[in-house]
């Protein structure tokens, strides 16, 4: 467009040489990124991005050529990670220390600093000045922040929109609400959350530890799939000698080689185009989309090629051995990139199944039916348990169905449903309820397409009572439609209004993350007013 329209921007590239773990030659087969400006008629400058001064000249130019000609111009930095990528990064898993060195002699503020040196515009007194005076600073910033309070609860709502919502602010009213009633049944000398912290640890001890979590056992499915049928193929970023991020697909490149387990480009529309492509001609492919919070770029190749494929062909072409894995949700401190649920936006896709495991027993089961599944699967991990829930896994082969819910609890009181990770956290909302006499029913949906209303339909005409729980904002999350078909399929024979705990209509925030999440307090508060009504 800026090409088009003759704009004059510069369009500044970094080239590091890696994704993550993922080398710039197996991102791309065309030399760097500069090549691709050539077929947008666009100006290219390709410069050393560790050289400050070459960086500054190739900058000039650029402005120069754009504001002259009123043309876009590419620069690419041709410069290196010397970092990890984050703080759960391992560099030396996919990199040499030889490399690395050779990378750290090119620092561009150490050659600034020796071309300064030999300048004779610097000189070492005043380097260590300047060292000693930025340490001070940084360690005066840390302690500053250190002492700063928790931002206000009202700060999850204000920055959504440009005035508060209504709806909006009824919710966080009733959050408000919650967390008066939590305090509550808070023990006096006691914090709201040094106390949920005390009862989730007593509730973990009396866990009995198993053999695999669960990122073992979906490692454990993949490699069954893989070694039963050689048409089954894992790719996505960086999941070959690394891994992935979280180490799902470890050893899987190394086992079952190259072609099988590779890593793709940053682009997850082309994943999803390339599985489809795959899926149609006969293969069995498994692709991995980094975070859920990336699926997006891939929504039209999902919801309009994937989903609908059988149904526009007449059931002559389908995708139905594509199963697309992706980790969603919060409780790992990742902030609103790492954090969303967005199971809902893919409930409402006709031709699609949307699957979520609660522990490591369903995750092998549910992932080899996925595989195996003549429908496309949307496949959502709970990634805050992908190494926090263990438990006993068969080594054998199995298979657990696709749309049928699990009761995990039996109780005449009020039904409590929920998918994934919320499971563990109305585990422990029932723990609480029942030590004040209330028998709840617990169901797992593990399938939210295709639901299984049947099963929650006829526990909530036992009960006459429903909660559901989900990270996800409340509007328009799945809760919205549990509840509207067991109103029309039990209207008459409820007791109290369907309750849904979920998270409010923000993105997901970083510092108030607990404040924002269902937990097991929100979750029991709602279960005692229901059975209070």
């Amino acid at each position: 467009m800026a090409s088009v329209h003759h704009v004059p921007v510069i369009f500044f590239c970094r080239n590091n040489g890696y994704a993550i773990s993922t080398p710039a030659v197996e991102q791309f087969a065309a030399d760097g990124i500069a090549p691709r400006a050539f077929g947008y008629h666009m100006h290219v400058i390709r410069v050393d991005g560790n050289d400050v001064l070459a960086v500054y000249e190739a900058t000039r130019l650029a402005r120069k050529i754009a504001v002259e000609q009123n043309q876009p111009v590419l620069i690419e930095a041709m410069s290196y990670r010397l970092a990890a990528h984050s703080s759960s990064d391992d560099p030396s898993g996919y990199r040499s220390k030889d490399e690395e060195e050779i990378w750290r002699a090119k620092d561009p503020l150490l050659r600034l600093q020796k071309w300064l040196l030999k300048k004779q515009w610097w000189s070492e007194e005043e380097e260590a000045t300047q060292q000693e005076t930025l340490r001070r600073e940084v360690l005066e910033t840390m302690k500053r922040a250190e002492k700063r309070s928790s931002p206000p609860l009202e700060s999850l709502i204000s920055d959504v929109y440009a005035d508060i919502t209504p709806a909006l602010q009824r919710q966080f009213d009733q959050l408000n609400a919650i967390f008066a009633a939590i305090q509550r049944l808070t023990p006096a000398g006691h914090s709201r959350w040094t106390w949920m912290l005390a009862q989730t640890l007593i509730r973990r001890e009396r866990r009995n530890m198993a053999t695999m979590n669960m990122l073992q056992a979906i490692n454990n499915a993949l490699d069954i799939a893989m070694a039963e049928d050689e048409k089954v193929i894992c790719f996505g970023e960086d999941v070959g000698i690394f891994g992935g991020v979280f180490r799902a697909t470890s050893h899987l490149q190394e086992k079952y080689g190259k072609a099988r387990c590779f890593n793709t480009p940053l682009v997850e529309q082309g994943i999803i185009g390339f599985a489809n492509g795959l899926a149609a001609q006969g293969s069995v492919p498994v692709a991995e989309i980094q975070f859920a919070d990336y699926i997006f770029p891939a929504f039209d190749q999902i919801v309009n090629e994937t989903a609908k494929f059988r149904y526009r062909s007449g059931d002559l072409f389908n995708v139905g051995g594509l199963t697309i894995r992706t980790p969603y949700g919060g409780g790992i401190a990742g902030g609103l990139y790492h954090s969303q649920s967005p199971e809902a936006y893919f409930t409402h896709t006709p031709g699609l199944k949307v699957v979520v495991p609660r522990n490591p027993y369903q995750a092998k089961g549910l992932l080899l039916a996925a595989i195996r599944d003549p429908d496309p699967v949307l496949f959502l991990e709970p990634k805050r348990l992908y190494r926090a829930a263990v438990g006993e896994v068969p080594e054998e082969d199995y298979q657990l169905p696709i749309g049928e819910a699990e009761i995990t609890k039996e109780g005449t009181d009020i039904t409590v449903v929920g998918w994934g990770a919320q499971m563990e956290v109305i585990g422990k909302a029932v723990e609480l309820a029942e030590e004040q006499g209330i028998a709840c029913e617990v169901i797992d949906l593990r399938s939210l397409l295709p639901w299984d209303a049947d099963t929650v339909a006829e526990s909530v005409l036992k009960t006459g009572r429903l909660v559901v729980s989900h990270e996800a904002p409340l509007t328009g999350g799945f809760a919205g439609e549990i509840a509207a078909t067991i109103q029309e399929r039990c209207f008459l024979y409820l007791e109290s209004p369907i309750a849904r705990v979920t998270g409010l209509d923000t993105p997901f925030p970083l510092v108030l993350e607990k404040e924002y999440l269902p937990d097991h307090l929100k979750i029991f508060e709602a279960i005692r007013e229901s059975v209070n009504f």
